[in-house]
This record gives C-alpha cells, sequence and structure tokens, in this order.
C-alpha cells in the first residue's frame, strides 16, 4: 500500500507539471538553400520508484532521465552534421539525500560527408556499432528504455554510454539492403595515452526498408516495414566485444504495427579491461500498436550471464502500456518490471515517463 500510493503521487506531480510539445521545427536556411540549420529539444520526465537492494525500502523520485538540446543541418549538400547535449538524471536523488545537478556536456557530435550512397565518413564523438539497441534512437524506444546490459563495455573503455572519439565509414550498397559501420575510435587510452585505437565495425542486412540515418529505429509505431539482422565486432588490445541482433517492424492492418527485437552481446575485458569479466547478455523486446486508439503494449525482458559462476546472473523484465497522443512527439510510458539477482532480494521497479521531442 505505500508503494503505490507513494508512485501514484509521484506520477500525478509528474502529469500536471509537464508542459505539451510545440507545434513547429526552429530551422534556418541560407538564401540559396545550399545550407541550413535546424534546432530541437528531447525531454523525458520521470516519476519512479526502485526498491532498495536490501529490500527494506524504495527510492522515490521525479527526475529528468534525458534533457537534451539538439542541432543537425547541411554545411554542403554533401557536408551535414549532427550535435545534442545531454544532462541525464537530473534531479534525482543520491544516497545522502541531496539531488543529482548533472553538468550539460555533448551527449553527439557527428560531422559526415557524403561521397556516395555506398562510402560516406562519420567523424566526431559517435555511438560505437556495438549492437541494434545500442544504436537506437533514445526518442523511439519501443519501451522506457534500453536494456540495462547494452553498454556494459562503456565504463571500462572510459566512453560515453556507448558513444567514443573518432572516425567512422558508413554505407549502403546491394540497392540498399547491405549496411556496413567500421571506424577507429580512441578506446581506453592507458598511462601517457599510449594504448592502441580501438576498432569497431557492424555490418547489417535490410530485407525490407533501408536505415540511412545515424541512429535506428525502436518502433515506428506501424509507419514503416523494417526487418534488419546484424552482426557487430569490437575490440582493443586482448579486449573484444561481438553481437548479433534481429530487428522486425512491420505496418499490420490499416494502422497498426508488430515490433520485436532480439539482441545477443558477448562481453570479455580479458587483460586489458579486467573491470569487464567474460559475459554473455540478451534483450528481448515486443509490442503490438493499435493505430486507431494510439496504445502499445510492450514487453522487455534482459538477461546478464556471466561466464564465472562466482559473478551472479542477473534478469531484468519490464511490462507495459505506451501511449502515443502525437506519435514520439509527445508519448506517455508506464512500466513495470522486476531486477532479479542471483543471492539477493528481487527488486520491483515502477516507472511513468512523460516524452515531450521535437527535431
Amino acid at each position: 500500500m505505500r508503494r503505490t500510493a507513494a508512485f501514484t503521487t509521484v506520477a500525478l506531480c509528474l502529469l500536471l507539471t509537464t508542459a505539451g510539445p510545440a507545434d513547429a521545427q526552429w530551422a534556418i536556411e541560407s538564401k540559396d538553400g545550399k545550407s541550413s540549420i535546424k534546432f530541437g529539444f528531447l525531454v523525458q520526465g520521470r516519476a519512479e520508484t526502485f526498491d532498495d537492494p536490501d529490500g527494506d525500502d524504495a527510492a522515490k523520485d521525479l527526475y529528468f532521465r534525458r534533457l537534451r538540446l539538439i542541432a543537425g543541418g547541411k554545411i554542403t549538400d554533401k557536408f551535414t552534421f549532427f550535435m545534442e547535449t545531454d544532462s541525464p538524471g537530473l534531479g534525482k536523488g543520491n544516497p545522502d539525500g541531496t539531488k543529482q545537478r548533472s553538468d550539460i556536456y555533448i551527449q553527439d557530435f557527428v560531422l559526415n560527408y557524403k561521397f556516395s550512397e555506398g562510402f560516406s565518413l562519420d567523424g566526431g564523438l559517435i555511438l560505437i556499432p556495438t549492437c541494434y539497441n545500442c544504436n537506437q534512437s533514445a526518442a523511439s524506444l519501443l519501451p522506457v528504455d534500453y536494456g540495462a546490459f547494452s553498454f556494459l563495455s562503456s565504463a571500462v573503455t572510459t566512453a560515453n554510454v556507448g558513444r567514443d572519439y573518432g572516425l567512422q565509414a558508413r554505407g549502403y550498397l546491394v540497392n540498399d539492403h547491405l549496411e556496413y559501420r567500421a571506424g577507429v575510435f580512441q578506446g581506453n587510452r592507458g598511462e601517457d595515452s599510449t594504448n592502441d585505437f580501438r576498432f569497431a565495425g557492424r555490418v547489417m542486412w535490410n530485407f525490407f526498408e533501408p536505415q540511412k540515418g545515424l541512429f535506428y529505429v525502436g518502433t515506428s509505431l506501424g509507419t514503416k516495414k523494417l526487418l534488419s539482422v546484424g552482426a557487430s565486432y569490437d575490440t582493443q588490445d586482448d579486449y573484444s566485444t561481438y553481437a548479433f541482433d534481429v530487428f522486425f517492424d512491420y505496418p499490420l492492418f490499416e494502422s497498426d504495427g508488430l515490433t520485436l527485437q532480439a539482441d545477443w552481446i558477448h562481453y570479455d575485458g580479458g587483460d586489458f579491461l579486467t573491470g569487464l569479466p567474460e559475459t554473455d547478455a540478451m534483450l528481448f523486446e515486443a509490442a503490438y500498436y493499435f493505430g486507431k486508439i494510439k496504445l502499445a503494449p510492450f514487453l522487455q525482458v534482459v538477461i546478464r550471464d556471466p561466464v564465472d559462476d562466482a559473478v551472479p546472473d542477473q534478469t531484468a523484465w519490464q511490462a507495459g502500456l505506451a501511449y502515443y497522443p502525437m506519435g514520439h512527439r509527445l508519448a506517455l510510458k508506464l512500466g513495470l518490471g522486476q531486477l532479479e539477482t542471483d543471492g539477493a532480494p528481487d527488486r520491483f521497479r515502477a516507472i511513468l515517463q512523460i516524452q515531450v521531442f521535437m527535431f
């Protein structure tokens, strides 16, 4: 009863204090139309309750999961850019009773020069192509958030939620069915920055429509026909990560849509990154979008299975309902789930999130 009352209170507060979306984009274009810049933002406000590790109480928060300023455009027809800031977890409670005062920082900054459909170069702070879920847009995610184990290599490689500095080739071949991404990145630089660089690559076969942006679709809400099968590899010294994934998103009936995803990632820090023990991580997602009423029940299950039996296995699941009155521009999601760790109490988690997105 105490948990339900607390969550209901913070949920109502969140709904009453969140503003609606803007109706137009902000854009500036040169007189000749050859260059332009547009601006936008992503706001994800959250009401959340999450059981403590010992199971005796629960943390209760009202905060910004993401608060991003976005800009992008073209310098010439072949030369484009994208950037966004973030201030994640802003206002969330700390163990000592204070609130997070997350600084605004650069989340992504990518310059792209397109030589042809088959070859372009990205340079800057870029998402490493580790898996499909790792490269999805935060604004179009199917559940409330990414898989809990999709970015396990970020800390040891000193990346920023999957982002690293470097140069990446990207292109679309075989009538746009085959996508490739291959790049060299900073990785963990080590003492005096003497470590070798990090290399990562990905190939993905698109059976239906291609995806030609920096970020992959989370769910198209019944507007696209997508079936993609991908494989990725990431390495530095004797650290390696490889992954396989399948993504399906398809319109059904007049305005409905079905979305399915499965990712498998194998992490191994080796002797180089000992903070990342050899681990298998799996993600499964499913949702059915009812277009007439703009509702989508969803399910996400993630599993962390370390090779070392001394390291506890973890499973987290979340079931919920999403409401899209204006598509991804205005979305409300309720997720209820549990984190299960071997040898520890199960931890219940409830999240109510409202998203306002314009770009």
